[in-house]
């Protein structure tokens, strides 16, 4: 008699399919690295503290340069396009600043595993922490630039409404756009060391064909279209216009979620590909 009898026969080992095994473990370490707060609040304000070492206004000079920027464009595009200077300068002021956290993060991701590549390689943490340092760093930035805001809402007496609240989702859209870019910008640009500059190039046209230093009712006929099929606009605009007292037009919301939804499942899988090659890259 076979001594398998009574003994049921092993079952074979169904294995999970390699990608969903693979953005399953990038989802962890989104979480993961979302969860230590600490560490990349710690590297990100390291980092500011060294960049403005020795300096008397240290990141208040950021403040200060963009200051005198918003007064420069504002005394030459508000007399060259006879724009009233209470409605320009709060909307080019609220405009450039959430757009130097766009701009700033999304270049800021490009290096964002390159320059932290003793710690990849000596320590085994989240990834995901080094996206985040550069994010929070930014975030931190125009905390301080909103100091430009506060001014310019009491210089034109800019009225606060309960319309602004609106600006607490609107920063959220606005957040979550920038950062699956920066997830799937930081493994591109660690494997192609090339992006970094088509990406500065890219930002660089995207800040003058983005309603910025320009208001979109400047456009009219087919012109109007750079901005109608800009997304940039759209993502800008749902954080933007609470600071104006303004609600968002049902447009910017709709464009802005649906970024988001599509913009973070493309980024989960492109980083779930890149991640377990990241030290190899770098």
């Amino acid at each position: 008699m076979s001594a398998d009898i009574g003994c049921a026969a092993p079952k074979p080992i169904v294995q999970q399919p390699f990608i969903r095994q693979q953005v399953v473990l990038a989802l962890a370490d989104i979480v993961e690295g979302l969860a230590v707060f600490r560490v990349w609040n710690l590297l990100a304000t390291t980092d500011i503290r060294l960049r403005y070492r020795r300096t008397t206004l240290g990141a208040f000079w950021v403040t200060l340069s963009m200051g005198v920027f918003v007064a420069a464009i504002s005394l030459v595009f508000g007399g060259l396009f006879q724009i009233d200077a209470a409605r320009f300068v709060p909307f080019l002021t609220a405009g450039f600043i959430l757009w130097g956290l766009l701009s700033n993060a999304i270049s800021g991701s490009c290096l964002a595993f390159v320059n932290n590549e003793e710690f990849i390689k000596c320590q085994k943490m989240p990834f995901s922490i080094y996206i985040y340092r550069v994010l929070w760093e930014n975030i931190i930035i125009m905390g301080h630039n909103a100091v430009i805001y506060i001014v310019v809402m009491f210089i034109f007496h800019v009225n606060f409404s309960s319309t602004q609240f609106l600006f607490i989702p609107g920063i959220f859209l606005l957040l979550m756009n920038i950062l699956w870019v920066m997830f799937v910008l930081g493994p591109v640009c660690a494997r192609y060391r090339d992006m970094p500059q088509i990406v500065a190039n890219i930002l660089q046209v995207a800040f003058y064909v983005t309603p910025i230093i320009w208001e979109p009712s400047l456009l009219a006929g087919r012109r109007s279209m750079i901005v109608d099929w800009n997304p940039l606009y759209y993502i800008i605009e749902v954080a933007r216009a609470p600071l104006l007292g303004a609600v968002p037009p049902a447009s910017a919301w709709l464009v802005s979620v649906i970024l988001m939804v599509f913009g973070w499942l493309f980024a989960l899988t492109v980083f779930a590909l890149c991640r377990r090659r990241l030290s190899y890259w770098i």
